[in-house]
């Protein structure tokens, strides 16, 4: 997986053919243990396969309170 502020873990596995995502979250495009993706997109071997990942970082203000929580858009 591909770790973002070293405590969300973004999966990246072969998961082509298998059934739909788990509420364990262990599938290419889940949050590991935290949110599983909608649906299975994984394509047959062989064939390219990409994701965008758009990840914002918590916010804080200038006395270091916490605005915005961090978040996968």
């Amino acid at each position: 997986g591909v770790f973002f502020l070293g405590r969300y873990e973004l999966q990246i596995l072969d998961n082509f053919g298998k059934e739909e995502p788990d509420a364990e979250a262990r599938y290419t495009g889940s949050i590991y243990r935290t949110a599983a993706p909608r649906k299975n997109v994984s394509k047959a071997p062989g064939e390219w396969q990409t994701f965008d990942v758009v990840f914002r970082a918590p916010r804080f203000d200038e006395g270091g309170k916490k605005t915005a929580d961090a978040r996968f858009v």
